[in-house]
């Protein structure tokens, strides 16, 4: 699986035949669904960055009721292998954090020490104001504190400079400016389902309450429909 991974060409390859791609992508997931209870290597390739390729991105995981499925199926050490590999890709941080919420969400029975090794894996720098600002401090389950999160709003708002390097010095002992949560870099940048079309319905009840109680910025169920265009049910 690790040579296959190797050696095939990337689905955005003129060349390449996405069906045929798409096809062993799938099998690949399937084989890494089985043994996903660790992390390590198979065949010289990291399952973190095999988990990756073969999952395509977080959106596109998020869009795809069959592929998020599979992902909330894996293990926290195979999720964390996932979320720590550069092969994650996606077109906003945010969608990692919404990933590892739905997965958290999906498996309540997770140690406290996992989850934190899991959350420890979301590049905080790289959210958007909304998420950094509004979203994360009120994740009571996220484990970041008041005054980590003040000196990381901070942090991120300082160019590299001499001033960033105050304060990555400061937090010296307090927190781990080299850990993911400080990464300046963002993850690559790309959608495998860029122009599909992904439909969905809601309920209208749920609809309705959300409206009628003012409560359209909480969670609603979404369920995927096989219409070409949202509706209600």
């Amino acid at each position: 699986m690790a040579h296959t991974r190797a050696t095939l060409p990337d689905s955005t390859n003129v060349d390449a035949s996405k069906a045929f791609v798409d096809s062993v992508r799938s099998a690949c997931r399937l084989q890494l669904l089985q043994h996903s209870g660790s992390a390590g290597t198979v065949g010289g390739v990291s399952v973190g960055d095999l988990l990756g390729w073969a999952f395509t991105g977080a959106p596109s995981v998020l869009s795809d009721p069959e592929l998020k499925g599979q992902v909330l199926r894996l293990s926290a050490a195979a999720l964390e292998a996932m979320l720590s590999s550069g092969q994650l890709y996606t077109d906003s941080e945010d969608n990692v954090l919404l990933l590892l919420a739905e997965w958290l969400q999906a498996n309540p029975q997770t140690a406290p020490e996992d989850r934190e090794r899991l959350c420890k894996q979301v590049r905080l720098c790289q959210l958007s104001d909304s998420y950094l600002m509004h979203i994360l401090p009120l994740l009571d389950w996220f484990p970041l504190s008041a005054a980590n999160w003040r000196h990381l709003v901070q942090y991120r708002m300082e160019l590299e400079g001499p001033k960033r390097s105050r304060l990555a010095l400061a937090a010296s002992g307090a927190y781990d400016c080299s850990s993911p949560w400080y990464r300046g870099v963002p993850r690559p940048q790309s959608r495998w389902d860029r122009g599909k079309e992904h439909t969905w319905a809601i309920k209208r009840e749920a609809l309705v309450a959300a409206v009628t109680t003012g409560q359209l910025g909480s969670r609603v169920d979404v369920v995927f429909s096989k219409t070409r265009s949202a509706k209600l049910c």
